[in-house]
Protein backbone atom coordinates (compact mmCIF):
# COMPACT_ATOMS: atom_id res chain seq x y z
CA UNK A 1 0.00 0.00 0.00
CA UNK A 2 1.65 3.77 -0.64
CA UNK A 3 0.91 5.03 2.57
CA UNK A 4 1.51 1.57 5.18
CA UNK A 5 5.15 3.09 5.11
CA UNK A 6 5.69 -0.88 5.71
CA UNK A 7 9.46 -1.96 4.21
CA UNK A 8 10.12 -4.29 1.49
CA UNK A 9 12.77 -6.34 0.13
CA UNK A 10 13.95 -4.19 -3.12
CA UNK A 11 15.85 -7.07 -5.60
CA UNK A 12 17.12 -5.45 -8.35
CA UNK A 13 19.27 -7.52 -9.54
CA UNK A 14 18.22 -5.77 -13.26
CA UNK A 15 19.81 -2.57 -12.16
CA UNK A 16 23.51 -4.05 -12.75
CA UNK A 17 22.45 -5.05 -16.59
CA UNK A 18 21.02 -1.46 -17.07
CA UNK A 19 23.54 0.20 -16.28
CA UNK A 20 25.64 -1.30 -18.65
CA UNK A 21 23.60 -0.71 -21.60
CA UNK A 22 22.04 2.94 -21.13
CA UNK A 23 25.13 4.36 -18.68
CA UNK A 24 22.77 6.13 -16.25
CA UNK A 25 24.61 8.01 -13.16
CA UNK A 26 23.76 6.03 -10.54
CA UNK A 27 25.98 3.19 -8.76
CA UNK A 28 23.29 0.36 -9.39
CA UNK A 29 25.77 -1.87 -7.96
CA UNK A 30 25.92 -0.47 -4.65
CA UNK A 31 22.04 -0.71 -4.88
CA UNK A 32 22.25 -3.95 -5.36
CA UNK A 33 24.86 -4.94 -2.42
CA UNK A 34 22.19 -3.06 -0.26
CA UNK A 35 19.50 -4.88 -1.21
CA UNK A 36 20.46 -7.82 -1.06
CA UNK A 37 21.61 -6.66 2.38
CA UNK A 38 18.02 -6.19 3.72
CA UNK A 39 17.71 -10.07 3.84
CA UNK A 40 20.10 -10.14 6.71
CA UNK A 41 17.78 -7.75 8.82
CA UNK A 42 14.98 -10.03 7.97
CA UNK A 43 16.72 -13.31 9.65
CA UNK A 44 14.91 -15.18 12.02
CA UNK A 45 16.77 -17.96 14.20
CA UNK A 46 20.50 -18.25 14.90
CA UNK A 47 22.61 -15.77 13.20
CA UNK A 48 25.50 -17.12 11.29
CA UNK A 49 29.01 -15.71 11.91
CA UNK A 50 29.37 -13.78 8.97
CA UNK A 51 25.95 -12.06 9.69
CA UNK A 52 26.69 -8.17 8.20
CA UNK A 53 24.00 -6.48 10.00
CA UNK A 54 25.34 -6.09 13.52
CA UNK A 55 22.52 -4.51 14.99
CA UNK A 56 20.50 -8.08 14.96
CA UNK A 57 20.59 -10.69 17.17
CA UNK A 58 19.33 -14.65 17.46
CA UNK A 59 15.51 -14.28 17.97
CA UNK A 60 12.52 -16.81 16.95
CA UNK A 61 14.90 -19.79 18.69
CA UNK A 62 11.92 -21.34 20.00
CA UNK A 63 9.64 -21.74 17.00
CA UNK A 64 7.73 -24.40 16.31
CA UNK A 65 8.30 -25.62 19.83
CA UNK A 66 4.84 -25.91 20.85
CA UNK A 67 4.00 -28.15 18.22
CA UNK A 68 7.06 -30.49 18.45
CA UNK A 69 8.77 -29.30 15.30
CA UNK A 70 11.52 -27.28 14.48
CA UNK A 71 10.45 -24.07 12.71
CA UNK A 72 13.67 -21.84 13.63
CA UNK A 73 14.54 -19.90 10.79
CA UNK A 74 13.51 -17.89 7.35
CA UNK A 75 12.83 -14.67 7.13
CA UNK A 76 10.35 -12.24 8.91
CA UNK A 77 8.13 -10.07 6.45
CA UNK A 78 8.62 -6.38 6.20
CA UNK A 79 8.76 -4.67 9.43
CA UNK A 80 7.00 -6.98 11.80
CA UNK A 81 7.70 -10.34 13.44
CA UNK A 82 5.13 -12.84 11.53
CA UNK A 83 6.46 -15.50 8.84
CA UNK A 84 4.19 -15.66 6.43
CA UNK A 85 4.66 -18.53 3.84
CA UNK A 86 3.49 -16.56 0.40
CA UNK A 87 5.50 -13.72 0.34
CA UNK A 88 8.97 -15.56 1.81
CA UNK A 89 8.55 -18.34 -0.50
CA UNK A 90 7.91 -15.75 -3.51
CA UNK A 91 11.25 -13.80 -2.54
CA UNK A 92 13.23 -16.83 -2.34
CA UNK A 93 11.95 -17.85 -6.10
CA UNK A 94 13.28 -14.72 -6.97
CA UNK A 95 16.68 -14.49 -5.17
CA UNK A 96 17.33 -17.98 -7.07
CA UNK A 97 16.11 -17.03 -10.13
CA UNK A 98 18.45 -13.92 -10.00
CA UNK A 99 21.60 -15.69 -8.71
CA UNK A 100 20.33 -18.18 -12.41
CA UNK A 101 20.21 -15.57 -14.94
CA UNK A 102 22.67 -13.10 -13.20
CA UNK A 103 24.77 -14.80 -10.84
CA UNK A 104 28.24 -14.00 -12.61
CA UNK A 105 27.57 -10.44 -11.96
CA UNK A 106 26.38 -10.84 -8.14
CA UNK A 107 30.11 -12.81 -8.29
CA UNK A 108 31.89 -9.45 -9.55
CA UNK A 109 30.52 -7.74 -7.34
CA UNK A 110 31.54 -10.09 -4.29
CA UNK A 111 27.75 -10.66 -3.73
CA UNK A 112 25.97 -13.98 -3.43
CA UNK A 113 3.90 -22.40 6.54
CA UNK A 114 3.57 -19.39 8.39
CA UNK A 115 4.72 -18.33 11.87
CA UNK A 116 3.43 -16.15 14.07
CA UNK A 117 -0.02 -13.68 14.60
CA UNK A 118 -0.53 -11.03 12.54
CA UNK A 119 -2.71 -9.12 14.94
CA UNK A 120 -0.77 -9.71 18.17
CA UNK A 121 2.22 -8.96 16.53
CA UNK A 122 0.68 -5.64 15.27
CA UNK A 123 -0.03 -4.80 18.45
CA UNK A 124 3.37 -4.57 19.74
CA UNK A 125 6.37 -2.35 19.00
CA UNK A 126 9.45 -4.89 19.91
CA UNK A 127 12.60 -6.18 18.91
CA UNK A 128 12.52 -9.56 17.53
CA UNK A 129 15.36 -10.44 20.26
CA UNK A 130 12.57 -9.43 22.81
CA UNK A 131 9.37 -10.84 21.44
CA UNK A 132 6.55 -11.65 23.08
CA UNK A 133 4.17 -12.30 21.06
CA UNK A 134 2.51 -15.45 20.37
CA UNK A 135 4.55 -18.34 17.91
CA UNK A 136 1.84 -19.58 16.60
CA UNK A 137 2.52 -22.33 13.68
CA UNK A 138 -0.10 -22.96 11.15
CA UNK A 139 0.40 -26.01 9.02
CA UNK A 140 -1.26 -27.19 5.32
CA UNK A 141 -2.55 -30.43 5.19
CA UNK A 142 -4.41 -32.56 3.21
CA UNK A 143 -7.87 -31.86 4.84
CA UNK A 144 -6.35 -28.12 5.11
CA UNK A 145 -5.04 -27.42 1.56
CA UNK A 146 -2.79 -24.38 0.26
CA UNK A 147 -2.42 -24.71 -3.25
CA UNK A 148 -1.07 -21.42 -4.01
CA UNK A 149 1.21 -21.44 -1.01
CA UNK A 150 2.66 -24.85 -1.53
CA UNK A 151 2.94 -24.21 -4.77
CA UNK A 152 4.94 -21.17 -4.85
CA UNK A 153 7.12 -22.94 -1.66
CA UNK A 154 7.91 -25.86 -4.54
CA UNK A 155 8.42 -23.17 -7.13
CA UNK A 156 11.15 -21.36 -4.69
CA UNK A 157 12.66 -25.02 -3.93
CA UNK A 158 13.18 -26.35 -7.96
CA UNK A 159 14.62 -22.57 -8.34
CA UNK A 160 16.78 -22.76 -5.65
CA UNK A 161 18.43 -26.05 -6.50
CA UNK A 162 19.05 -24.67 -9.54
CA UNK A 163 20.93 -21.94 -8.43
CA UNK A 164 22.79 -24.27 -5.73
CA UNK A 165 23.74 -27.30 -8.42
CA UNK A 166 27.13 -25.64 -9.00
CA UNK A 167 28.26 -25.18 -5.12
CA UNK A 168 26.21 -27.80 -3.32
CA UNK A 169 25.12 -30.88 -5.40
CA UNK A 170 23.44 -32.69 -2.49
CA UNK A 171 21.77 -29.72 -1.01
CA UNK A 172 20.05 -29.08 -5.06
CA UNK A 173 19.05 -32.50 -4.63
CA UNK A 174 17.42 -32.36 -1.77
CA UNK A 175 15.55 -29.07 -2.59
CA UNK A 176 14.29 -30.85 -5.86
CA UNK A 177 13.25 -33.91 -4.15
CA UNK A 178 11.31 -31.32 -1.81
CA UNK A 179 9.67 -29.38 -4.58
CA UNK A 180 8.62 -32.25 -6.72
CA UNK A 181 6.59 -33.68 -3.39
CA UNK A 182 5.31 -30.01 -2.91
CA UNK A 183 4.06 -29.07 -6.33
CA UNK A 184 2.38 -33.07 -5.69
CA UNK A 185 0.66 -32.03 -2.91
CA UNK A 186 -0.55 -28.83 -4.57
CA UNK A 187 -1.94 -30.09 -7.28
CA UNK A 188 -3.74 -33.16 -5.86
CA UNK A 189 -4.99 -31.29 -2.84
CA UNK A 190 -6.49 -27.88 -3.95
CA UNK A 191 -7.65 -24.99 -2.16
CA UNK A 192 -6.52 -21.16 -1.00
CA UNK A 193 -4.21 -21.23 1.85
CA UNK A 194 -6.05 -18.18 3.65
CA UNK A 195 -8.91 -20.77 3.76
CA UNK A 196 -7.01 -23.09 6.02
CA UNK A 197 -4.68 -20.54 7.78
CA UNK A 198 -7.65 -17.65 8.49
CA UNK A 199 -5.21 -15.27 10.29
CA UNK A 200 -3.12 -14.73 6.81
CA UNK A 201 -6.24 -13.24 5.40
CA UNK A 202 -6.21 -9.81 6.76
CA UNK A 203 -2.84 -9.53 5.69
CA UNK A 204 -1.82 -11.54 2.33
CA UNK A 205 -4.97 -12.56 0.88
CA UNK A 206 -4.63 -14.73 -2.08
CA UNK A 207 -6.44 -14.32 -5.28
CA UNK A 208 -6.17 -17.85 -6.82
CA UNK A 209 -3.88 -20.93 -7.13
CA UNK A 210 -3.88 -21.22 -10.41
CA UNK A 211 -0.69 -19.10 -11.26
CA UNK A 212 1.49 -21.16 -8.63
CA UNK A 213 0.67 -24.29 -10.03
CA UNK A 214 1.58 -23.13 -13.55
CA UNK A 215 4.50 -21.21 -11.88
CA UNK A 216 5.79 -24.46 -10.19
CA UNK A 217 5.69 -27.15 -12.69
CA UNK A 218 7.58 -24.53 -15.19
CA UNK A 219 10.38 -24.12 -12.94
CA UNK A 220 10.20 -27.85 -11.93
CA UNK A 221 10.56 -28.70 -15.86
CA UNK A 222 13.38 -26.21 -15.79
CA UNK A 223 15.36 -27.91 -13.15
CA UNK A 224 14.65 -31.31 -14.00
CA UNK A 225 13.92 -31.26 -17.57
CA UNK A 226 10.94 -33.57 -17.33
CA UNK A 227 8.52 -33.31 -20.04
CA UNK A 228 5.40 -33.92 -17.63
CA UNK A 229 6.05 -30.69 -16.04
CA UNK A 230 6.04 -28.89 -19.51
CA UNK A 231 3.13 -30.97 -20.67
CA UNK A 232 1.01 -29.82 -17.28
CA UNK A 233 2.00 -26.11 -18.21
CA UNK A 234 0.56 -26.69 -21.89
CA UNK A 235 -2.76 -28.80 -20.81
CA UNK A 236 -3.47 -26.29 -18.20
CA UNK A 237 -2.56 -23.50 -20.42
CA UNK A 238 -6.17 -22.48 -20.91
CA UNK A 239 -7.89 -23.46 -17.94
CA UNK A 240 -5.54 -21.84 -15.45
CA UNK A 241 -5.58 -18.58 -17.10
CA UNK A 242 -1.83 -18.89 -18.67
CA UNK A 243 -2.54 -18.24 -22.21
CA UNK A 244 -6.15 -16.52 -21.29
CA UNK A 245 -4.35 -12.81 -21.09
CA UNK A 246 -2.16 -10.66 -20.84
CA UNK A 247 -1.69 -9.14 -17.39
CA UNK A 248 0.56 -6.33 -16.20
CA UNK A 249 1.51 -7.49 -12.41
CA UNK A 250 4.05 -9.46 -11.24
CA UNK A 251 4.27 -10.03 -7.14
CA UNK A 252 3.93 -12.62 -4.51
CA UNK A 253 0.02 -13.28 -5.57
CA UNK A 254 0.67 -13.10 -9.02
CA UNK A 255 2.97 -14.77 -11.34
CA UNK A 256 1.37 -15.29 -14.72
CA UNK A 257 3.93 -13.24 -16.23
CA UNK A 258 7.14 -14.94 -14.96
CA UNK A 259 5.53 -18.22 -16.25
CA UNK A 260 5.11 -16.59 -19.47
CA UNK A 261 8.55 -14.92 -19.77
CA UNK A 262 10.50 -18.43 -18.25
CA UNK A 263 8.09 -20.65 -21.17
CA UNK A 264 8.74 -18.17 -23.96
CA UNK A 265 12.49 -19.53 -23.00
CA UNK A 266 11.51 -22.92 -23.62
CA UNK A 267 10.48 -21.77 -27.12
CA UNK A 268 13.45 -19.61 -27.98
CA UNK A 269 15.92 -22.35 -27.04
CA UNK A 270 13.87 -24.71 -29.94
CA UNK A 271 13.06 -26.93 -27.61
CA UNK A 272 8.91 -26.46 -27.78
CA UNK A 273 8.55 -29.62 -30.25
CA UNK A 274 4.94 -30.99 -30.20
CA UNK A 275 4.58 -27.47 -27.78
CA UNK A 276 5.69 -25.18 -29.53
CA UNK A 277 1.85 -23.32 -30.78
CA UNK A 278 0.66 -23.04 -27.33
CA UNK A 279 3.90 -22.18 -25.93
CA UNK A 280 3.78 -19.27 -28.45
CA UNK A 281 0.44 -17.72 -27.03
CA UNK A 282 2.37 -18.10 -23.57
CA UNK A 283 5.05 -15.80 -25.45
CA UNK A 284 2.41 -13.50 -27.08
CA UNK A 285 1.35 -12.89 -23.16
CA UNK A 286 4.85 -12.47 -22.57
CA UNK A 287 5.56 -9.41 -25.40
CA UNK A 288 3.07 -7.92 -23.83
CA UNK A 289 3.70 -7.55 -20.53
CA UNK A 290 7.56 -6.82 -20.76
CA UNK A 291 7.09 -3.26 -21.40
CA UNK A 292 6.40 -2.38 -18.10
CA UNK A 293 8.39 -4.93 -15.44
CA UNK A 294 11.60 -3.92 -14.46
CA UNK A 295 12.89 -7.24 -13.27
CA UNK A 296 11.49 -9.35 -16.16
CA UNK A 297 12.91 -6.74 -18.77
CA UNK A 298 16.20 -7.26 -18.31
CA UNK A 299 15.66 -11.23 -18.19
CA UNK A 300 13.40 -11.17 -21.15
CA UNK A 301 16.10 -8.85 -22.93
CA UNK A 302 18.50 -11.32 -22.63
CA UNK A 303 16.74 -14.23 -23.96
CA UNK A 304 15.47 -12.17 -27.24
CA UNK A 305 19.08 -11.11 -27.69
CA UNK A 306 19.76 -14.76 -27.69
CA UNK A 307 17.32 -15.64 -29.88
CA UNK A 308 18.70 -12.39 -32.12
CA UNK A 309 14.85 -10.58 -31.37
CA UNK A 310 14.69 -7.18 -30.55
CA UNK A 311 11.62 -5.37 -27.88
CA UNK A 312 11.57 -1.90 -27.59
CA UNK A 313 10.88 -1.03 -24.33
CA UNK A 314 10.82 2.43 -22.15
CA UNK A 315 12.87 2.92 -18.94
CA UNK A 316 13.08 5.09 -16.12
CA UNK A 317 11.37 3.54 -13.36
CA UNK A 318 14.73 2.18 -11.40
CA UNK A 319 16.04 5.66 -11.25
CA UNK A 320 12.97 7.18 -10.05
CA UNK A 321 13.56 4.43 -7.06
CA UNK A 322 16.89 5.76 -6.83
CA UNK A 323 17.05 9.09 -6.55
CA UNK A 324 15.25 10.46 -9.77
CA UNK A 325 11.91 12.13 -8.59
CA UNK A 326 10.39 15.20 -7.34
CA UNK A 327 11.97 14.52 -3.94
CA UNK A 328 15.13 13.68 -5.06
CA UNK A 329 14.98 11.12 -2.29
CA UNK A 330 15.97 7.21 -2.77
CA UNK A 331 13.36 5.22 -1.63
CA UNK A 332 15.72 2.62 -0.96
CA UNK A 333 17.02 2.60 2.83
CA UNK A 334 20.29 3.27 2.99
CA UNK A 335 21.80 4.49 -0.63
CA UNK A 336 22.76 7.83 -1.69
CA UNK A 337 22.61 10.83 0.78
CA UNK A 338 18.99 10.95 1.17
CA UNK A 339 16.56 8.25 1.89
CA UNK A 340 13.80 7.77 4.46
CA UNK A 341 15.07 7.56 8.15
CA UNK A 342 11.97 7.43 9.79
CA UNK A 343 11.46 3.43 8.60
CA UNK A 344 8.48 1.21 9.79
CA UNK A 345 10.67 -1.22 11.07
CA UNK A 346 10.37 -2.41 14.27
CA UNK A 347 14.16 -3.45 14.87
CA UNK A 348 15.48 -0.60 13.07
CA UNK A 349 13.64 1.89 15.15
CA UNK A 350 14.76 0.65 18.74
CA UNK A 351 18.18 0.50 19.94
CA UNK A 352 20.34 -2.36 19.07
CA UNK A 353 20.23 -5.63 21.39
CA UNK A 354 24.31 -5.22 21.26
CA UNK A 355 24.27 -1.68 22.95
CA UNK A 356 20.72 -1.65 24.70
CA UNK A 357 21.17 -5.11 26.68
CA UNK A 358 17.83 -4.67 28.92
CA UNK A 359 14.30 -6.16 26.93
CA UNK A 360 12.02 -3.47 25.37
CA UNK A 361 8.61 -4.43 26.19
CA UNK A 362 5.25 -4.73 23.75
CA UNK A 363 3.89 -0.88 25.32
CA UNK A 364 7.42 -0.39 26.15
CA UNK A 365 8.28 0.22 22.59
CA UNK A 366 5.63 2.16 21.54
CA UNK A 367 6.19 4.67 24.14
CA UNK A 368 9.55 4.75 24.16
CA UNK A 369 10.75 4.68 20.51
CA UNK A 370 7.76 4.22 18.02
CA UNK A 371 7.15 8.29 18.76
CA UNK A 372 10.87 9.51 18.68
CA UNK A 373 11.04 12.48 16.18
CA UNK A 374 14.84 11.43 15.85
CA UNK A 375 16.09 9.18 13.01
CA UNK A 376 15.87 5.49 13.66
CA UNK A 377 18.86 4.15 15.61
CA UNK A 378 19.39 1.49 13.23
CA UNK A 379 19.60 1.84 8.91
CA UNK A 380 17.43 -1.19 7.45
CA UNK A 381 19.85 -1.24 4.52
CA UNK A 382 18.05 -2.17 1.31
CA UNK A 383 14.47 -1.85 2.64
CA UNK A 384 12.39 -0.61 -0.35
CA UNK A 385 9.62 1.66 1.30
CA UNK A 386 5.90 2.03 0.41
CA UNK A 387 5.57 5.09 -1.34
CA UNK A 388 5.48 7.55 -2.90
CA UNK A 389 1.40 8.31 -3.91
CA UNK A 390 0.63 9.42 -6.94
CA UNK A 391 1.40 12.85 -7.02
CA UNK A 392 5.17 11.84 -5.83
CA UNK A 393 4.38 13.09 -1.76
CA UNK A 394 6.06 10.80 0.77
CA UNK A 395 6.11 11.51 4.63
CA UNK A 396 8.41 9.89 6.21
CA UNK A 397 6.94 9.58 9.15
CA UNK A 398 5.64 6.76 11.84
CA UNK A 399 2.15 6.72 11.37
CA UNK A 400 -0.17 7.41 14.53
CA UNK A 401 -0.58 3.68 15.63
CA UNK A 402 -4.57 4.54 16.20
CA UNK A 403 -4.20 5.19 12.11
CA UNK A 404 -3.55 1.12 11.69
CA UNK A 405 -6.03 -0.19 15.14
CA UNK A 406 -8.60 -0.02 13.56
CA UNK A 407 -9.53 -3.62 12.31
CA UNK A 408 -13.32 -3.81 13.19
CA UNK A 409 -14.86 -0.80 11.72
CA UNK A 410 -17.01 -2.08 9.41
CA UNK A 411 -18.87 -0.27 6.18
CA UNK A 412 -22.51 1.70 7.32
CA UNK A 413 -22.10 0.79 10.88
CA UNK A 414 -22.29 3.90 13.26
CA UNK A 415 -19.44 3.15 16.07
CA UNK A 416 -15.54 2.01 15.28
CA UNK A 417 -13.45 0.57 17.10
CA UNK A 418 -9.55 1.95 18.22
CA UNK A 419 -7.92 -1.30 19.81
CA UNK A 420 -4.38 -1.04 21.76
CA UNK A 421 -2.30 -3.32 23.93
CA UNK A 422 -2.14 -1.16 27.39
CA UNK A 423 0.39 -3.75 29.40
CA UNK A 424 2.09 -7.35 29.06
CA UNK A 425 4.02 -9.11 31.17
CA UNK A 426 5.13 -12.73 30.86
CA UNK A 427 4.25 -15.90 33.23
CA UNK A 428 6.23 -19.05 32.26
CA UNK A 429 6.31 -19.14 28.25
CA UNK A 430 3.11 -17.58 28.35
CA UNK A 431 2.79 -14.08 27.54
CA UNK A 432 0.07 -11.92 28.69
CA UNK A 433 -1.68 -8.80 27.18
CA UNK A 434 -3.76 -5.69 28.53
CA UNK A 435 -6.11 -4.53 25.44
CA UNK A 436 -7.92 -1.99 25.76
CA UNK A 437 -11.25 -1.69 23.14
CA UNK A 438 -12.39 2.13 22.69
CA UNK A 439 -16.15 2.40 21.01
CA UNK A 440 -16.67 5.67 19.02
CA UNK A 441 -20.15 6.20 17.89
CA UNK A 442 -19.49 8.41 14.73
CA UNK A 443 -22.74 8.91 13.03
CA UNK A 444 -24.58 12.52 14.03
CA UNK A 445 -27.40 10.04 15.72
CA UNK A 446 -27.13 8.56 19.37
CA UNK A 447 -26.65 4.91 20.04
CA UNK A 448 -28.39 2.99 22.28
CA UNK A 449 -29.14 -0.70 23.28
CA UNK A 450 -25.94 -1.17 21.52
CA UNK A 451 -24.73 -5.07 22.03
CA UNK A 452 -21.06 -6.40 20.69
CA UNK A 453 -19.92 -9.99 19.28
CA UNK A 454 -16.82 -11.04 21.06
CA UNK A 455 -14.96 -14.02 19.47
CA UNK A 456 -12.06 -15.86 20.54
CA UNK A 457 -11.92 -14.17 23.94
CA UNK A 458 -10.23 -16.41 25.97
CA UNK A 459 -9.65 -14.20 29.17
CA UNK A 460 -11.35 -11.89 32.05
CA UNK A 461 -13.27 -8.95 30.68
CA UNK A 462 -14.15 -5.62 32.26
CA UNK A 463 -16.85 -2.84 31.02
CA UNK A 464 -18.93 -4.91 29.42
CA UNK A 465 -21.62 -6.96 30.86
CA UNK A 466 -22.85 -10.74 29.28
CA UNK A 467 -26.04 -11.15 28.10
CA UNK A 468 -27.50 -14.69 28.01
CA UNK A 469 -26.65 -15.12 24.21
CA UNK A 470 -22.95 -16.72 24.10
CA UNK A 471 -20.09 -14.63 23.20
CA UNK A 472 -23.10 -11.09 22.84
CA UNK A 473 -21.92 -8.46 25.68
CA UNK A 474 -23.88 -5.39 26.45
CA UNK A 475 -23.10 -1.98 27.80
CA UNK A 476 -23.08 -1.68 31.89
CA UNK A 477 -26.27 0.11 32.94
CA UNK A 478 -24.77 2.94 33.98
CA UNK A 479 -24.19 3.31 30.09
CA UNK A 480 -27.34 4.15 28.76
CA UNK A 481 -26.37 5.98 25.74
CA UNK A 482 -23.10 6.99 23.66
CA UNK A 483 -23.72 10.70 22.03
CA UNK A 484 -22.59 11.71 18.82
CA UNK A 485 -18.90 11.89 18.95
CA UNK A 486 -18.57 10.48 22.19
CA UNK A 487 -16.51 7.39 23.25
CA UNK A 488 -16.89 4.52 26.13
CA UNK A 489 -14.36 1.22 26.66
CA UNK A 490 -13.69 -1.87 27.90
CA UNK A 491 -10.78 -4.10 28.71
CA UNK A 492 -9.71 -7.49 28.67
CA UNK A 493 -6.71 -9.62 29.71
CA UNK A 494 -5.82 -12.78 28.06
CA UNK A 495 -2.85 -15.06 26.31
CA UNK A 496 -2.46 -15.68 22.62
CA UNK A 497 -4.26 -13.77 19.52
CA UNK A 498 -6.27 -10.56 20.80
CA UNK A 499 -9.99 -11.21 20.71
CA UNK A 500 -12.48 -10.19 17.56
CA UNK A 501 -14.82 -7.57 18.19
CA UNK A 502 -17.92 -6.59 16.25
CA UNK A 503 -21.49 -5.11 16.45
CA UNK A 504 -24.34 -7.47 17.36
CA UNK A 505 -27.24 -4.62 16.94
CA UNK A 506 -27.73 -1.46 18.11
CA UNK A 507 -30.98 1.31 18.16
Amino acid sequence: MVNSRRVFAAFVLALTIIDAAFGFNFNYGDALDKSLLFFEAQRSGKLPGNQRVKWRGDSGLTDGYQQKVNLVGGYYDAGDHVKFGLPMAYSVTMLSWGAIEYGKSMMDLNQMGHVGDGDSDHYCWERAEDMTTPRTAYKLDTEHPGSDLAGETAAAMAAASLAFRPYNSSYSDLLLVHAKQLFWFADRFRGLFTDSILCAKEFYTSSGYSDELLWAATWLYRATKDESYLKYVVDNAATMGGTGWAVKEFSWDNKYAGVQILLSKVLMDGNGGAYTATLKQYQAKADYFASSAAFLLAVYSDYLSAAKSVLTCPDGNADYILGKNPKSMSYIVGYGQNYPIHVHHRGASIASISTLHSVVGCVQGFDAWYHRPEANPNIVHGGLVGGPDKNDNFDDDHPHPKTAAKPYEKPGMPVEFFHSITDSWTVGRIAYYRHKVTIKNKSEKPITDLKLAIENLSGSLWGLSPTQNKNIYELPEWIKVIKPGSECSFVYVQGGPQAKVSVQSYH
